[in-house]
């Protein structure tokens, strides 16, 4: 009996339909069938259509969650730029708005608020002199979109810019221009280049303002420079003596000048009034003149010895009695010691003349 048990097992073990199968991974396509019963079978368990509910429930609250995270709000000092699928879309104002998440993408930027970058460097001015040069630069976002989208780093572009901007104006200026007067055209021409090449290069930076510090030199040249500025100021102090005096001088001569010229024109009338006078004085005398020359010439004569002589302070004698002729600005007659001295001169003067007459 044991012998046949022992073949027919020996034969089984070469049967190829009989021998066992080895283990295998289940089938993907009765997994996903054995779970669709599961959860969306239309049976009549109980337990399927709980299942159901529960999933539609958490889809409706991701979607509520989805749909609520879409708002923002958009402050009034910033402006949004809205992008669907990494392209570019448009520019929102401020306010309140809904974008698609994860279809759609915001960036929010605040185009009002001034930021401040301050640079120095020392520079070659036109002249061939260094000058040590600071200014601070004030600028905004103008443009979102090229701000975000055109450069790499606008920042450091606008950095590059001013530097630029900068070396181009200060070396086409004097030293002595930009240490003194020439300040506010070197900052109107740095702000006027640096918007220009920022536009240039569409970085959405508006330089709105540039503010220049005091320009100075170098420590090895500021003692020669200090000379300088002493002479400069010199020049200035003598220049400004000149005018005054000019200022002063001249107002004098020409009021001596009018003067003179009034005197002159004062003189002119006098004369030619004098003239007229003496014209009509001896037209006035002519008819008594062809009537008796001979007397109005004498009378004349004597007039004009009695003007001429009155003005004198002389003593004239003659041989009978002294005369004494005192000039009209005489204070005082003399006294009788005198006279009694004009008498004995006198008196000498005759006897000597009678002498010389015998």
């Amino acid at each position: 009996m044991a012998a046949p048990s022992t073949s027919r097992m020996n034969d089984d073990e070469h049967n190829p339909w009989e021998r066992k199968k080895p283990k295998q991974p289940p089938n993907i396509d009765e997994l996903f069938l054995k779970y669709s019963r599961q959860y969306f079978g239309s049976g009549p368990g109980s337990e399927s259509s709980a299942n159901y509910t529960a999933l539609a429930l958490l889809l409706g609250v991701l979607a509520l969650f989805w749909f609520v995270s879409g708002f923002y709000v958009i402050k009034p000092a910033e402006e949004g730029v809205l992008l669907r699928f990494g392209r570019f879309v448009e520019r929102q104002s401020p306010g309140l708005h809904w974008m698609a998440r994860g279809i759609n993408r915001v960036y929010v930027l605040n185009t009002n608020r001034i930021d401040t970058w301050n640079y120095s460097a020392e520079m070659l001015t036109k002249d061939e002199n260094y000058a040590k040069v600071a200014l601070s630069v004030f600028y905004r976002i103008g443009n979102p979109e090229d701000y975000l989208f055109r450069v790499t780093d606008p920042i450091t572009s606008m950095e590059n810019a001013v530097a630029s901007a900068l070396r181009q104006v200060i070396g086409s200026t004097d030293l002595e221009a930009i240490l003194t007067t020439g300040k506010e055209s070197t900052r109107r021409q740095v702000e006027t280049l640096v918007n220009e090449i920022l536009d240039d290069y569409q970085t959405g930076i508006v330089v709105t303002d540039v503010k220049m510090q005091e320009a100075t030199v170098p420590s090895s040249v500021i003692k020669a420079f200090d000379n300088v500025i002493t002479a400069r100021e010199i020049k200035a102090a003598k220049i400004s003596q000149g005018e005054r005096y000019v200022k002063d001088i001249i107002p004098k001569a020409k009021g001596k000048a009018q003067r003179v010229v009034e005197e002159a024109k004062a003189y002119q009338d006098e004369v030619i009034l004098n003239a007229q006078a003496d014209v009509a004085k001896f037209l006035a005398l002519l008819p008594r003149y062809e009537k008796n020359p001979k007397l109005l010439s004498d009378r004349i004569y004597l007039e004009t010895l009695q003007k001429s002589l009155g003005r004198l302070n002389k003593v004239y004698v003659n041989d009978s009695r002294s005369l004494i002729y005192l000039s009209p600005d005489q204070k005082s007659i003399k006294s009788p010691p005198q006279a009694a001295l004009v008498d004995t001169l006198t008196t000498e003067s005759t006897v000597t003349n009678k002498q010389k007459g015998a």
